[in-house]
């Protein structure tokens, strides 16, 4: 597989974490604790969406850069529903094997998560929050 198949394949991933399709993810080895992880971060924003900002490949890894947004309509972190509507970034890497994603790393910004709920103070100060984020 090329390097645009790959790409393709971790952009059907991302597509059926937004339709909630948590079965679609089985036939991926590589994604066993997002299976695991992601249907409680669904419930606590049942509209999540997530933008593609920026996607490149070599070989058989591919980086993906996203924004996800979504209202925070249950609860997380041990947190209560706050109806905010939430914006915030993830890092992927994905290593793709025989059209498979078989190893899988998100860095997720959590902490700007738990700063716009209120859980903790943002590290140095306040940070600016715009209403969206730039376009790369």
């Amino acid at each position: 597989m090329g390097t645009e198949d790959n790409k393709a394949i971790v952009r059907s991933f991302l597509e059926a974490l937004d339709r909630q399709d948590f079965d679609a993810l089985k036939e991926h080895p590589g994604l066993y604790a997002t299976v695991v992880r992601q249907p409680l971060i669904r419930a606590a924003f049942p509209d999540l969406r997530t933008t593609i900002e920026h996607q490149i490949a070599e070989g058989d890894t591919v980086a993906t850069r996203a924004t996800l947004r979504g209202t925070h309509l249950g609860p997380v972190f041990g947190v209560a529903p706050t109806n905010q509507t939430l914006t915030w970034s993830v890092l992927l890497m994905d290593k793709i094997t025989d059209g498979k994603i078989v190893l899988h790393h998100a860095n997720a910004d959590w902490i700007g998560v738990l700063v716009k709920l209120g859980v903790i103070s943002a590290p140095g100060g306040e940070i600016p929050r715009p209403s969206t984020l730039p376009k790369a």
